[in-house]
């Protein structure tokens, strides 16, 4: 009887084990390109499938800032240009999943986003993706 019990308890917590488990993203390298315009940016990531193609580097300074309202319009074009070059139909922007020194929050098309930033050299940070079934 008690053989029975364990036996019946580790079933279960292995059943609940199996169907708490995620997907992990694969890191797949680049696809072929795609256009910017259809590029979506993520503030977390997706809770479909994705796979990671590469890093999206943009160096701030010059024309690559953040105006009075909070507004980097040229950063983020710069972001959607990059991630269509490798291939993605998405931008990560998760904090806790792209590596940066800060976080900025930032706007683009009238929406917040909030930013990995490395403070040397100053740039803003991304990972491209590619989203399965993207909505």
């Amino acid at each position: 009887m008690l053989k029975s019990l364990v036996t019946a308890g580790v079933t279960v917590v292995a059943a609940l084990l199996i169907g708490c488990t995620h997907e992990t993203p694969k890191q797949t390298g680049p696809r072929p390109p795609t256009s910017p315009s259809s590029v979506t940016f993520y503030q977390k990531a997706p809770s479909g499938k994705y796979d990671l193609l590469g890093a999206v580097t943009v160096p701030v300074g010059g024309a690559i800032k953040m105006d009075e309202r909070g507004d980097a319009t040229a950063a983020f074009v710069e972001m959607r240009k990059q991630a269509a070059d490798l291939g993605a139909n998405g931008v990560l922007l998760d904090e806790n999943k792209v590596q940066s020194d800060v976080v900025v929050t930032a706007s683009f098309n009238g929406t917040f986003y909030t930013v990995p930033v490395n403070r040397q050299p100053r740039a803003a940070k991304g990972e491209a993706i590619w989203v399965y079934d993207k909505k």
